[in-house]
């Protein structure tokens, strides 16, 4: 049955990832809330870990970030199998005049937690998270996203560390998959890191608002310093498709589940809101062939 989770997810290579949860934004009932959170509960205990892929709010209004909203949303998960997260630009950046912005550390107070970058191990595989210092705008405009070189020598450092299969996840999509979104010293810089490390199973982004019915490039192999790797970037959870044919604020709330062995990424797409897995291109699964 199509809500069925099904054995294949029980394996110690599979990872939830859930991004762009706009806490505040969409015209949320309790029931949609609590529905979509307790399949992602449902779903912790098939998986190895849990990768959040940044703007997990949506602050619409400049003086009140949704902070607490997160917050009481994040506590009510389950937390049986590690999470990692990230910073979004809406996380850092309020999108209504006068645009506030926030650096890095006053979001992590904000929203109670410590460690700008992430570190999870999910056993087989590790899951490494890294958020920009800042997210810098000129009024309206956004800068592309940068990360420090300290957050450089951080993500260089874990890889040398240890030699396990490894997930990287930012905000925004590396430019060998959707340009523009990076900027050119951070994408040369991770450019070289993972050309360096061959362990790297993939870049797991956010921020686009992949539509999963009709973006065909939102789950593929890159060639990234040389070495074929996943790029997923990934639907939101939080609705509003890009590119949506229909009302945006309809739009499913989706997570995907992605299962690695060595060689290979298998992607599953889930409606958070129907409880069942979901068809990308009319297949069930895509598998992806990486160096990993």
């Amino acid at each position: 049955m199509a809500r069925d989770y099904p054995v294949s997810l029980d394996t110690a290579g599979a990872l939830l990832f859930v991004t762009d949860t706009h806490l505040g934004r969409r015209a949320y009932t309790a029931t949609q809330l609590e529905v979509a959170g307790a399949d992602i509960d449902k779903l912790v205990p098939h998986v190895s870990g849990v990768a959040v892929g940044g703007d997990l709010i949506h602050w619409g209004v400049p003086g009140s970030p949704e902070d607490a909203q997160w917050k009481a949303w994040f506590a009510a998960r389950n937390k049986a199998k590690p999470w990692a997260r990230v910073a979004g630009k809406h996380d850092m950046n309020s999108f209504a005049s006068p645009y506030p912005t926030r650096t890095a550390t006053q979001w992590l107070a904000a929203i109670g937690e410590t460690g700008q970058n992430q570190a999870i191990d999910c056993g087989q595989f590790r899951v490494l998270a890294v958020s920009p210092d800042m997210w810098n705008r000129i009024g309206a405009t956004e800068d592309p996203m940068a990360l420090s070189q300290s957050t450089i020598d951080w993500l260089s450092a874990q890889l040398a560390a240890d030699s396990r299969p490894t997930w990287l996840v930012s905000h925004v999509p590396l430019p060998q998959q959707y340009s523009g979104h990076m900027a050119t010293a951070t994408a040369t810089a991770l450019n070289t890191v993972i050309g360096q490390n061959t362990h790297v199973i993939g870049w797991l982004s956010g921020h686009r608002h992949a539509d999963i019915r009709n973006d065909l490039n939102h789950a593929q192999q890159l060639t990234v310093g040389g070495r074929r790797i996943a790029g997923i970037n990934g639907p939101p959870a939080g609705g509003q498709v890009n590119g949506t044919t229909v009302d945006p604020w309809d739009s499913p709330l989706w997570a995907m589940v992605l299962s690695y062995t060595p060689g290979q990424v298998v992607c599953r797409w889930r409606n958070l809101l129907t409880r069942s897995w979901d068809t990308h291109a009319g297949v069930r699964t895509k598998t992806i062939t990486i160096d990993a």
